[in-house]
């Protein structure tokens, strides 16, 4: 009796712990047409794009469910009226256009999203965000454009001989340009990271998403420019990395 006891427990205790083995960490940063709460959210577009981000212990996604409702409630009971995906295979996770009921104009919307990791586990939804339609008939597309501009380091510290930490104090896509006059040929030795382990310290060995690149630069003698070329990075070019 006192065995059988025991294996109860342990069973309750299997079960409870169940769904953290089980499932994937649920998305977060849900944002409509690029506009995230608690900003008013306000779409002309007929069409709406979704965006959201990817957890940091999901290594790949592999599918997608968007629901949409005309009602918190609605989707809180799992009855989006407007537009249910359903499992969609791809690692889109930017600018998903909609694809449901035809929208109204100044009608409130509410969507969530859940997703698949690498190993097929499915995660919870997302929180529910809300988003207002303005008067669809008006809109018209644009088309996108990159935009490029050099941005001059915020701290250039001299950390010791021949070491310098440089600072650019805000986040960028982009590479590194050095303008240097070497007298003979040398080489420079360059760390670049998104994250500090002390103060003036980059952190060679980062979790998650969090990038880190060491690049080995070859100089010549004379004034030069030298702009990086940062070789490809597994995580981010692989046949799931969504292409910008």
């Amino acid at each position: 009796m006192l065995f059988s006891q025991v294996m109860k427990k342990w069973l309750f205790f299997l079960v409870w712990f169940m769904p953290w083995w089980l499932q994937a960490q649920a998305p977060s940063g849900l944002v409509v047409e690029m506009l995230r709460e608690p900003a008013f959210i306000l779409t002309v577009d007929k069409t709406p794009e979704f965006s959201w981000i990817v957890p940091e212990t999901v290594q790949g996604q592999t599918a997608w469910h968007i629901q949409v409702a005309s009602s918190k409630s609605l989707l809180e009971n799992n009855r989006p009226d407007l537009w249910d995906s359903g499992k969609i295979n791809g690692n889109q996770s930017v600018n998903v256009a909609y694809r449901g009921k035809p929208l109204t104009d100044s009608a409130t919307c509410f969507w969530r999203v859940r997703i698949w990791d690498e190993k097929g586990r499915t995660s919870g939804f997302s929180a529910i965000q809300q988003f207002k339609t303005g008067h669809l008939q008006t809109y018209g597309n644009t088309s996108n454009t990159f935009e490029i501009s050099e941005l001059q380091p915020k701290t250039f510290v001299k950390t010791a001989e021949g070491h310098y930490f440089v600072d650019f104090g805000k986040d960028a896509f982009g590479t590194l340009a050095l303008d240097v006059s070497p007298h003979e040929k040398d080489t420079v030795i360059i760390h670049l990271g998104e994250k500090l382990t002390a103060p003036q310290q980059i952190d060679r060995d980062p979790p998650g998403s969090v990038r880190y690149r060491k690049v080995a630069l070859a100089l010549s003698p004379g004034r030069h420019r030298y702009i990086l070329s940062l070789p490809p990075d597994k995580r981010n070019t692989g046949p799931r990395a969504v292409r910008l």
